[in-house]
């Protein structure tokens, strides 16, 4: 099996920008982390996985956060979407490892694509 490239530069400003736009404006790590590794050459199951590990580790982070400041009158919401990515990591991790590379990153770009389209079209016409 191909490797992951070990020494990308581009690894920690993508996290943080991943990271910064799923707390701040409520999601985007999937798509900007995920098919920005692959697009520099990373093997897609080695980006798919490490993004959920990395995934994991900031919603509990953002979560401890949330929690902390708002207290936990929006504990269940929290917890369902913890648990949600729980649960779909390993789904992901799965698809990445049966689906090649080239179909699979033309299926992520057309689901990232489709609900662009959906969201937008919830804001123009409400």
């Amino acid at each position: 099996p191909a490797e992951a490239p070990r020494n990308d530069p581009a690894i920690a400003p993508v996290g943080f920008a991943g990271a910064f736009l799923d707390t701040v404006g409520g999601g985007g790590w999937g798509p900007i982390v995920t098919t920005t590794l692959v697009g520099r050459g990373h093997e897609p199951r080695f980006a798919v996985g490490s993004v959920n590990v990395a995934e994991f580790i900031v919603k509990t982070s953002a979560s401890a956060s949330f929690l902390m400041l708002i207290g936990l009158m929006h504990a269940p919401v929290v917890l369902a979407l913890l648990a949600g990515g729980m649960l779909a990591a390993p789904f992901g991790g799965y698809l990445a490892k049966r689906i090649p590379s080239k179909p699979l990153m033309m299926l992520v770009g057309a689901l990232v694509i489709a609900l662009s389209t959906w969201q937008i079209g919830r804001l123009v016409w409400g």
